[in-house]
């Protein structure tokens, strides 16, 4: 009897050692973030936090006026969790970063320089890597999180489904998430591209117009990735067309279908569908020099045929 009240007491002073979720956060105490913006302001950072409006995406709660499902905050501090800690004087919630959708740097920021920011997100504990990062093309990126989308009441979850379905189908522009730019980025082989963000329309109106940018058949300006911009180290130095895009994502082996056209003898045009893509690689020295060869080889399928025979 002995033995087992001395097994209860030292189970007892175990359990006292036990914290349990010590850093456990409440539902009702988090705004949900899925999209992040970053700017230069001066010398500092300015940060956007695009979050979730809880009673605009809960399908009994939604109401009727067409209230926006998601709210910005802004705050600009000398660094990055300075800025996110920040937006507590105006947001009634902790900013929460597990969920995190879109990475959207501004041009100018990404022209100064993304490294630091890169390696702080990397380090934070709560943050996963799947998330998708771009770059915000002649303008910011929080006037980027202000527009506001079609079909997908969550804009940033908008930008997310449009990277994954542009990859699969077009190819002009590559998934880029975390993990992969920073090794890009601390490589000595190749430097970073990462998508461009563009706003097709009038961006300035949709931002000021708010949710009457998705009250017309045709929005005031959508949300579009139509190519890539190329890094030097870490720093933004320029810009690729659609097609040399297109060329990129060959090169780097990441086309995994679109379409394309080949001229026809005679006139006309045929419509291919690349159903698989694959390229080699090979460096050959010649007379001293490098010469890389590049090998593709593409199966397709006609899918428009609109060839001139003679006499048409």
């Amino acid at each position: 009897m002995k033995g087992v009240t001395s097994m209860i007491l030292i189970l007892s002073l175990l359990a006292s050692l036990l914290t349990g979720c010590w850093d456990r956060k409440e539902l009702n105490e988090i705004g949900i973030t899925v999209g992040l913006g970053v700017d230069k302001d001066g010398d500092q950072i300015r940060v956007s936090a695009q979050v979730v409006v809880p009673s605009e995406v809960a399908s009994k709660s939604r109401s009727s006026k067409g209230s926006p499902a998601v709210t910005t905050y802004v705050a600009t501090a000398p660094t990055l969790y300075e800025a996110i800690q920040k937006m507590t004087e105006i947001s009634p919630r902790i900013i929460y970063l597990s969920h995190i959708r879109m990475l959207v740097f501004g041009e100018e920021f990404a022209r100064q320089g993304i490294a630091d920011v890169v390696e702080s997100l990397m380090r934070e504990p709560f943050a996963r890597t799947d998330f998708y990062i771009c770059i915000a093309k002649g303008t910011s990126a929080s006037k980027m999180l202000q527009v506001t989308t079609t079909l997908e009441k969550i804009p940033a979850n908008k930008m997310f489904a449009s990277m994954d379905v542009l990859t699969k189908t077009w190819a002009p522009v590559s998934k880029v998430t975390i993990d992969q730019l920073m090794e890009d980025l601390v490589s000595s082989e190749i430097h970073a591209a990462l998508p461009a963000l563009e706003a097709k329309g009038d961006l300035p109106k949709s931002v000021e117009e708010g949710m009457d940018n998705v009250r017309t058949i045709e929005p005031i300006a959508d949300l579009a990735f139509s190519s890539l911009g190329v890094f030097k180290k870490d720093r933004l130095i320029g810009w690729l067309d659609e097609d040399d895009s297109k060329g990129y994502n060959y090169i780097r082996d990441s086309v995994d279908t679109t379409t394309g056209h080949t001229d026809c003898p005679e006139g006309g045009k045929i419509a291919l569908l690349a159903l698989s893509s694959h390229t080699k690689t090979k460096v050959l020295m010649h007379n001293g020099e490098p010469i890389i060869q590049i090998s593709v080889e593409n199966k397709s399928t006609i899918r428009e045929n609109s060839c001139k025979k003679n006499g048409d």
